[in-house]
């Protein structure tokens, strides 16, 4: 995809950013959560890396080699139990070889991938966010 998209960098430098906000945090920091419906740090970097991998490489895959696909969305809330004892050191190593694996291939691809038309499912709700080809 073109070099000179501005997202592709952004999405490059944010793992960096998040090591540098967790270099001085303590594990117990990490895992306090501001209220028991709230996601704690750990579970929010064990978010991003279930996310990346399952949910957003799966879509680009599937983007990629279907016509057309229908996306379905990714609600955090579906995976609850699988953050619970989350180690926020892990999944943040994890994200990063992730992330760092699919802009290897976003930067690849070329310019004319970006105007590819998706279905996105209904949201948890029931709302459509479906987009007309």
């Amino acid at each position: 995809m073109n070099d000179e998209l501005p997202c592709l960098d952004l999405l490059e430098a944010t793992p960096a950013i998040l090591r540098g906000l967790m270099s001085e945090m303590s594990d117990e920091d990490a895992r306090w959560k501001p209220a028991p419906d709230r996601f704690s740090i750990a579970e929010v970097l064990a978010h991003l890396s279930h996310s990346e991998g399952h949910c957003y490489r799966a879509r680009v895959d599937k983007f990629l080699s279907e016509e057309m696909p229908e996306l379905e969305p990714d609600e955090a809330q579906m995976h609850l139990e699988l953050y619970k004892n989350a180690d926020p050191e892990e999944d943040l190593g994890h994200f990063e070889d992730q992330r760092e694996t699919n802009i290897e291939l976003l930067r690849g691809l070329p310019a004319e991938t970006g105007a590819r038309k998706y279905l996105a499912g209904a949201g948890p709700l029931g709302e459509d966010y479906r987009l007309k080809p």
